[in-house]
């Protein structure tokens, strides 16, 4: 195993001014069932690090899948790298935060589960879903998934951290077909412990958004009134991040970038980047980002007024300012990014909206979205909602418009049902005057 502390040692003899380890350790199990059976059951335990070291003020990088290398062949590697770089660029490495947040570590249960338990569970979870209506025809998917990811920093600085996170999820997608025509609904839960993994309500949500959006047809085209349900909003506001990205602000991408401190959107709407929040569809909190800078809750947009773009080390510095601790290993991210929610329900938002649509599924999320302009042009579906109620579904329609304007001049009441994933959140949101496209 790489001795660190050797390594950091040797590096100033070799001429470097700074180096840093990243260690990343991660431990993975996934079960997939097809058709009562064992699909796929895969197992992978990876110990990984990434060095970073400066020398002749030039930042060079290897990458090690095999921490039994020797010492001095990484060095020298390293050297070699730097002679390559031609970017006259600062480079830093972080000598660690005045102080940090506490966060205590969620052990997961997942441990005190045999294999064999969580392989029937899957099973369990196929034929339920299956035996919930015969118009259910087929589960592509149903899997149990489980990680195990930890993080060590160590430099020549004198930092020295770690993290860990563990949890686990299960995933389905279920297929139902009448009268010719196919139906289809994704439902995925993660929780730290296995124990809290709700099987039941996935079997539960799965077939009945399947089953729901059977017999689905076109609407006419025209301008509606819609409510875009959490999890489809989220996955739209996923697609946008860029927007307030300081490294798609330096390749002239981040939309948001030098309008900081004027109003932008609606002053219902907030944008807030947590690394440290405490919500059920939140798995753990973040102290600390890639590089050892401290993470800290911040105010992306407040009521409606852009407040600044986030950093890691490298893009705080092109704009004269701090990291915001949103360092990642491929550059900068959100962490737990959201739309702050209101207070109504969404069976409210749906009241208020009386007659339009209630959007729950965007297609093509990336092929029809332009980040840099707001435009977007997506397949959806959802259902007629008439009298503040759910009717019948609607599919073969196309929402097109622009994000940022929605935001701005289409947005009328934001729900209070946030929900989380893959980092990011929004709550169901009510909008006026949308452009959709049927028959």
């Amino acid at each position: 195993m790489l001795n660190y502390q050797e390594l950091i040692k040797k590096a100033k003899e070799y001429g470097f001014s700074d180096i840093q380890v990243n260690e990343s350790t991660s431990e993975e199990l996934t079960i997939q069932i097809a058709n009562g059976a064992v699909e796929k059951n895969n197992s992978s335990n990876v110990t990984s690090a990434v060095i970073k070291a400066i020398y002749n003020d030039k930042l060079a990088t290897l990458e090690l899948e095999n921490l039994d290398e020797d010492v001095d062949k990484i060095l020298n590697e390293l050297k070699q790298n730097a002679s390559f770089i031609t970017s006259k660029e600062v480079c830093e490495i972080f000598g660690g935060s005045k102080s940090y947040p506490t966060v205590e570590e969620k052990e997961s249960d997942i441990a005190n589960y045999p294999t064999s338990y969580k392989i029937e569970k899957a099973i369990e979870l196929e034929k339920s879903i299956l035996a919930v209506d015969k118009r259910i025809v087929a589960v592509p998917y149903c899997m149990y998934v489980e990680e195990v990811n930890a993080l060590k920093i160590v430099n020549s600085k004198g930092l020295n951290l770690s993290r860990k996170g563990s949890g686990c999820a299960i995933v389905a997608e279920v297929v139902a077909t009448e009268n010719g025509q196919a139906s289809t609904s994704f439902k995925i839960v993660q929780k730290v412990n296995l124990a809290d993994l709700d099987f039941d309500k996935v079997i539960k949500e799965a077939s009945k958004d399947a089953l729901d959006h059977l017999n689905a047809k076109s609407i006419k085209s025209g301008t509606y009134d819609v409510v875009v349900k959490n999890d489809a909003m989220n996955s739209l506001f996923s697609t946008f991040q860029t927007m307030y990205n300081g490294e798609a602000a330096l390749r002239k991408m981040a939309f948001l970038a030098g309008k900081e401190n004027t109003k932008v959107f609606n002053e219902m709407v907030s944008i807030i980047d947590d690394p440290l929040i405490d919500h059920e569809d939140v798995l753990h909190k973040t102290p600390f980002d890639s590089e050892g800078v401290a993470c800290y809750t911040k105010e992306l947009v407040k009521d409606g007024v852009f407040k600044g773009l986030i950093h890691n080390l490298k893009t705080a510095k092109a704009f004269n300012t701090e990291s915001t601790g949103n360092a990642s290993d491929t550059g900068v991210r959100g962490m737990n990014t959201y739309i702050v929610p209101g207070k109504k329900s969404k069976d409210e938002l749906l009241k208020d909206l009386n007659n339009g649509l209630l959007i729950t599924d965007f297609d093509g999320l990336h092929a029809g979205v332009n980040p840099i302009s707001g435009d977007f042009n997506l397949k959806c579906a959802g259902f007629v909602v008439e009298d503040g109620k759910i009717g019948r579904p609607v599919t073969l329609i196309v929402m097109a418009g622009n994000f940022y304007k929605m935001l701005n001049d289409n947005i009328f009441e934001i729900g209070s049902d946030l929900t989380f994933e893959r980092g990011t959140g929004a709550p169901s949101i009510l909008f006026k005057n949308v452009a959709i496209s049927g028959e």
